[in-house]
């Protein structure tokens, strides 16, 4: 599943290079795409696949029991490979990926441990928030808005925000909610503490980080006029300059601020056709990288 997902990420990561003029939002189904390859226990092959095919480890190669030929009966036929030890087993692959299985484990769990933790931290701190609007909080623990929660999200805004800064904050984490990316950037992290010796799903996980906080600025910003995008851009600045009070990795905040204005200011509107080529290309994509 790791291979297979390394290929699709790959392209997915060249896609997003040359796509890097369209809207994010469209971007952001080829990570759904990805996020299939890691999570989906089945792999599935086609001749219209994009993603190369390559042989798995055969079982028989790593758990070998070394058979010496005498008239004697077998004294194990049902699981050879399960009477010796893997450290002590004379094929050195046995024991590379006994090694390699314990570290991932270890990875697991220290990924889960973290998460977990830092979840209750955070929810422990939020505990006094005050209610402040539907699904809106006010809290003396966060210097920056964010998005919190998974069933139920939450807006929890700091003390002191004006009424514009109030209003382009709650477009922006509005549209998390909106988009369900509440749902989606869980399961992805899921898929992070799985296949976690990968460096290819660190890349994967920034820039889909990444491409989410670009896709729901777009979404705010879309019926804005020019001065309007200078302010929210300019709260974007105001409150990157805030130390940042989120350690949560499932939780929303703000990242990347340079490239979302940079991107808010300069971006235009394609025209229709171009956009239809576009999801064309990315439907043939996403259904050649799946298959």
């Amino acid at each position: 599943l790791s291979l297979t997902a390394s290929w699709v990420i790959a392209i997915v990561l060249l896609l997003r290079f040359v796509l890097k003029p369209v809207p994010k939002k469209y971007v952001c189904l080829l990570w759904f795409v990805v996020l299939f390859r890691l999570l989906c226990p089945v792999t599935l092959e086609s001749e219209f696949s994009l993603v190369p095919p390559h042989e798995e480890v055969k079982y028989e190669i790593v758990y070998t029991t070394p058979q010496v030929e005498t008239n004697s009966e077998p004294v194990n036929t049902v699981l050879p490979a399960m009477t010796a030890q893997p450290l002590t087993s004379v094929n050195p692959l046995q024991v590379y990926i006994f090694i390699a299985a314990w570290l991932w484990v270890i990875g697991i769990a220290v990924l889960c441990g973290y998460t977990l933790i830092s979840w209750v931290r955070l929810r422990h701190q939020l505990a006094e928030s005050v209610p402040d609007g539907e699904n809106i909080y006010l809290s003396d623990a966060v210097t920056s808005p964010f998005v919190f929660g998974i069933v139920k999200p939450k807006i929890y805004l700091p003390y002191g925000l004006d009424d514009d800064e109030r209003r382009w904050v709650l477009a922006h984490e509005q549209s998390h909610i909106a988009r369900k990316d509440f749902i989606v950037k869980p399961l992805f992290w899921l898929a992070v503490m799985l296949h976690w010796m990968n460096p290819l799903v660190w890349i994967a996980w920034f820039c889909f980080s990444r491409d989410l906080e670009l896709a729901c600025d777009e979404r705010a910003t879309a019926a804005m006029n020019k001065n309007e995008k200078w302010s929210y851009s300019n709260t974007l600045l105001n409150l990157a300059a805030e130390k940042r009070s989120i350690k949560c990795p499932v939780a929303f905040s703000n990242n990347g601020v340079r490239q979302r204005i940079e991107r808010i200011l300069k971006q235009k509107q394609l025209p229709k056709v171009i956009i239809g080529v576009v999801l064309i290309v990315l439907m043939i994509c996403g259904v050649g990288l799946i298959l």
